[in-house]
């Protein structure tokens, strides 16, 4: 569904990839990790084509649509939790407030995010992406600012939808991730290089 072929990308005299070449594809969990620093949302963007490699390809289908949920929240800061998730919906707010409840946040839906805990935000985030319903769901760090209970439950949900459609997950959570990943990639091999 996606293919990275031969990925060059540099930032100054850092290398962060260097003729790197991944397939995602097939419905499960597809995890991305490493250390901080080590390309994760950099390639995640590649992939959405939010950013250009230096030299290589993404193939993907023209078609494509990406549910993503980034590092930062990206919340509408004049909406509340509900009109955040209801938004890319148009109006099914039954819906939004559905996906909120399955994130234990019912307490919270009449919430704007400066009154939000950066858990909280993470979910209301993640319960946006969820509600977009595009064909590949794409999440970068989608477990900051949680506990390990919530990581645990969190990761039950992703697994129920991964049974319907991939999902890419980008987190150096690795003893969390590697258990229930159908794919797994550790980026440290393809960073931390010195330009030519």
């Amino acid at each position: 569904m996606v293919k990275c072929v031969n990925l060059c990308k540099s930032f100054g005299n850092q290398v962060v990839f260097r003729n790197f070449s991944y397939s995602f594809h097939g419905l499960g969990i597809q995890t991305i990790t490493g250390p901080s620093g080590c390309g994760k949302t950099t390639l995640s963007r590649m992939i959405m084509g939010l950013e250009n490699p230096d030299y290589g390809t993404i193939e993907r289908p023209k078609e494509l649509r990406f549910s993503a949920a980034f590092p930062e929240d990206r919340l509408i800061p004049t909406l509340t939790a509900l009109e955040n998730v209801n938004y890319p919906l148009g109006n099914q707010r039954e819906c939004a407030r559905e996906l909120l409840e399955i994130l234990q946040l019912t307490d919270s839906i009449d919430c704007y995010p400066h009154e939000l805990s950066s858990g909280m935000k993470q979910r209301v985030s993640l319960a946006r992406a969820m509600a977009y319903q595009g064909d590949i769901l794409l999440l970068d760090e989608p477990f900051r600012g949680l506990d390990n209970e919530l990581k645990e439950y969190i990761l039950s949900i992703l697994t129920s939808q991964a049974a319907k459609m991939p999902v890419i997950i980008f987190s150096h959570e690795v003893n969390l991730l590697q258990r229930v990943s159908d794919t797994f990639l550790h980026l440290d091999h393809y960073t931390h290089l010195e330009a030519p």
